[in-house]
């Protein structure tokens, strides 16, 4: 994932955002990205916030590492950031 590699390091604002949908699309092939996405669950731009959640539940259970950061996004203050963390955790960690 060279291309992908590039992208993160010069990543901010609208890559980052670019980036997550993209990830999310490609779904549990992307899971290898986890990593860099956990980064952004914590970023104080609403958007990168947002569209790692997103990212993350569209990978699944690829996506597992990030359960800690994503129970930590069930108190952000933003209501939308909160009911996309817990669908999320649904689908990473399905019963």
């Amino acid at each position: 994932m060279p291309a992908l590699e590039t992208a993160f390091a010069a990543g901010k604002g609208y890559h980052c955002i670019v980036l997550a949908n993209f990830l999310g699309e490609m779904g549990p092939a992307a899971s290898d990205a986890t990593p860099e996405l956990i980064n952004w669950l914590g970023d104080q731009d609403f958007f990168i916030r947002q569209n790692a959640v997103l990212a993350m539940g569209r990978i699944g259970p690829g996506a597992r590492a990030a359960t800690r950061g994503l129970i930590r996004l069930l108190n952000d203050p933003l209501p939308s950031i909160r009911t996309n963390a817990a669908w999320a955790l649904a689908l990473i960690n399905p019963p």
